[in-house]
């Protein structure tokens, strides 16, 4: 199940990880026919890559921002100058002017569309195959420890309270920092620079 995150460029939670059941007891493992905890944001924030692809999308969203913005402000700008001229416009001239206004922003909403879109698919390729990683870890230990699910203590989907005792955040972690970082997420891949308005 692939980890969603909550864009703009917000917060990442996987409510429910995978399924399996054995009995094994002990302090940080799953007992039997119960389940394991784990905090998916606090893992991807010990992860350097993770943050330095974050803040490379927090500069594209601003400079996307900024540049529809601009396109929006032109709109305005345009339909100010109608309204100051309607009133001695013949019909036929504010017919023009109307579709002028209304193909312009048209152009700004799908100028909008094609920013979001693009916010997307740079997230998807800067940030899912981390997120990929950490859950085949968190796949990994929920299969070494007989865990019947793995439920992210961090997210608001319906956990109000936990026993610590299950929480594996640490052992994710743990595995994370013995196998090393690119063994897990794969070499480094140079992305291009951030859009400048």
């Amino acid at each position: 199940m692939n980890c969603h995150r909550k864009i703009m460029v917000g917060a990442i939670g996987c409510t429910l990880f995978t399924i399996g059941a054995h009995p094994l007891a002990a302090q940080g493992l799953c007992a039997a026919g119960q389940v394991g905890v784990v905090q998916v944001q606090l893992i991807l924030a010990t992860i350097p890559r993770y943050a330095q692809k974050d803040s490379e999308l927090t500069i594209i969203a601003s400079n996307f921002r900024t540049e529809l913005a601009r396109e929006e402000a032109v709109l305005d700008s345009a339909t100010t100058a109608y309204q100051a001229k309607a009133a001695v416009m013949g019909a036929a001239a504010k017919a023009v002017e109307i579709g002028k206004l209304d193909a312009q922003r048209a152009a700004v909403e799908a100028q909008s569309r094609t920013l979001q879109d693009q916010l997307g698919n740079d997230r998807q390729v800067r940030l899912q195959p981390i997120e990929m990683g950490v859950q085949a870890v968190v796949d990994s230990i929920r299969s070494d420890l007989h865990c019947a699910m793995i439920f992210d203590a961090g997210s608001s989907h319906g956990i109000a309270s936990v026993n610590r005792n299950i929480d594996l955040t640490q052992r994710v972690l743990d595995r994370i920092n013995a196998h090393g970082d690119t063994a897990i997420f794969g070499p480094h891949q140079v992305q291009p620079g951030a859009r400048k308005p």
